[in-house]
């Protein structure tokens, strides 16, 4: 049997800028810069999947959030029906 949709992945790297040892994510302004960052990306968003995947009709299906070292891995799972 056929899916129903069809699904692709954008991941995005967003590392902070060193300034003396590993992000603490527990400390405000780390908690403001990330949610800045995932701001910046959320706006960017639309014009990226149309850049990567030109075909229309894609959606974001879910997203997650995983921390690699220092740097956090947004990964978006998109779906589209088939043609």
């Amino acid at each position: 049997m056929a899916h129903e949709y069809e699904c692709a992945v954008m991941t995005q790297y967003l590392t902070p800028v060193k300034l003396g040892g590993s992000p603490d994510f527990s400390s405000e302004p780390a908690q403001l810069g990330l949610t800045d960052s995932l701001r910046k990306l959320t706006n960017k968003l639309p014009n990226a999947i149309d850049a990567i995947l030109p075909e229309k009709g894609w959606e974001i299906n879910s997203h997650s959030l995983t921390l690699a070292g220092e740097t956090v891995i947004v990964s978006i799972l998109l779906q589209r029906h088939h043609k």
